[in-house]
């Protein structure tokens, strides 16, 4: 709410001794209105060669008194602040009195002066005309963010433009009207990932945004929520206080692009920076190392072309004969990891014979004397995979030496 002009109005039962004593001190009428409202109310404005102005009126009123008029540009709000403390309305305007030119309330205060609260109807179309493009910069600077707020560090307001109502409902918002500090201890406590913290932090620094933030530029975040999931925070700055902050859901996004990163672009199984990124820290049941016998000599007798799909055949016979929880990697040229979750040692043995089957079954396109075989290592036993390597490597080396072979160890035999 803006206050857009603020002066004195005379209410009185004589109007002409009151515009004659101004008229005397300079003040010339600009405008008279008659009929106010269906009323038997009439005013007129008197200006004086400095810009001031006064308001004198008459109608049916018990006693001459001054009342403060108030030209705001949004009457609703304006009345609802001045009633939260303590005003109420004037006997004979009980209800808002809407006139061509403009609407207007008188309100009376607990001690007893009163505000004739005025909104013209120009205000109040400049008004929609400032929503208007509000929300058409906001639009613009946040488009797709599910969630955005206005923060103002001069007051610590915040105001909601958009709120997912699965935000509101896991910060358990009973209500839109929260304090920068309560939203943002809200926001911490149960809407960031504990190591992204000190990250997104910045982001929400006064100081920090004020200063290297230029009005109108932004700078975004990444971060992982309480749940794993992404969540890419933008902060714009849009006054000398105050600043926009829109959150959106980016979980697809960065699991894509994971995918993308993580994945063999020939075999379409997880590559070697998987394994050293993700899978060499992680926890497993049981290690297998394979590779594909005699690949060298594909390569020399047939061609590279037939190398590749001989990788591409035999990363998806492993890849379709492992279970969800099972991981499949294409460690270097003709190696492969495989990495088993909870399983029992008839199961892996099992497994292993299937998975052993379906690679002596491969035939290749356009190669009918190509024979297949691979041979697997294996290790059995819960341990971190990247300390069961080097036994698994030894385990290959092992089967390597008959062919078409499947040995399976148990861990630290």
């Amino acid at each position: 709410m803006k206050i857009t002009s603020f002066n004195p109005m005379i209410v009185a039962k004589d109007p002409v001794s009151v515009i004659q004593l101004y008229e005397s001190l300079g003040f010339l009428i600009s405008h008279r209105k008659e009929g106010i409202a269906d009323k038997d109310i009439s005013s007129v404005r008197m200006k004086n060669e400095d810009g001031f102005h006064v308001d004198i009126a008459t109608g049916d009123f018990p006693q001459d008194r001054v009342v403060i008029r108030m030209n705001v540009n949004d009457l609703e709000e304006a009345c609802e602040m001045l009633m939260a403390r303590g005003f109420k309305r004037a006997k004979n305007f009980s209800d808002t009195v809407d006139t061509p030119s403009s609407r207007f309330c008188i309100l009376v205060s607990p001690s007893g002066f009163a505000i004739n609260v005025i909104q013209h109807m120009e205000e109040k179309e400049k008004l929609k005309e400032d929503n208007r493009k509000l929300k058409r910069i906001i639009n613009a600077l946040m488009n797709d963010y599910t969630t955005v707020m206005e923060v103002n560090f001069l007051t610590g307001d915040t105001e909601f433009f958009c709120l997912d109502d699965q935000i509101m409902s896991r910060f358990g918002l009973s209500d839109r009207s929260l304090s920068c500090d309560e939203m943002m201890a809200l926001f911490f406590a149960n809407g960031v990932f504990e190591e992204d913290r000190e990250e997104v932090q910045s982001v929400f620094n006064p100081a920090y945004l004020l200063t290297h933030l230029r009005k109108g530029s932004s700078i975004n975040r990444l971060y992982r929520n309480d749940r794993g999931i992404y969540v890419e925070i933008k902060a714009v700055r849009t006054g000398e206080k105050s600043v926009l902050f829109g959150f959106t859901n980016k979980d697809k996004e960065v699991t894509e692009q994971k995918e993308h990163l993580f994945t063999d672009s020939l075999t379409q199984v997880k590559n070697r920076r998987y394994y050293d990124d993700c899978l060499a820290s992680q926890t497993c049941h049981a290690l297998v190392m394979a590779d594909v016998d005699h690949f060298k000599d594909f390569n020399d007798t047939y061609g590279h072309k037939c190398g590749d799909e001989v990788l591409t055949a035999a990363a998806g016979a492993l890849q379709a004969n492992v279970r969800e929880e099972d991981t499949v990697v294409r460690y270097g040229g003709d190696e492969f990891l495989i990495a088993f979750g909870q399983i029992t040692p008839e199961a892996l043995q099992e497994r292993m014979e299937t998975i052993r089957q379906a690679v002596e079954k491969i035939r290749i396109l356009g190669y009918p004397l190509l024979r297949l075989t691979m041979s697997f290592g294996v290790v059995f036993g819960t341990g971190r995979v990247y300390d069961m390597m080097k036994e698994a490597d030894n385990t290959l080396y092992k089967a390597k030496e008959k062919r078409n072979t499947v040995i399976i160890v148990p861990l630290d035999s």
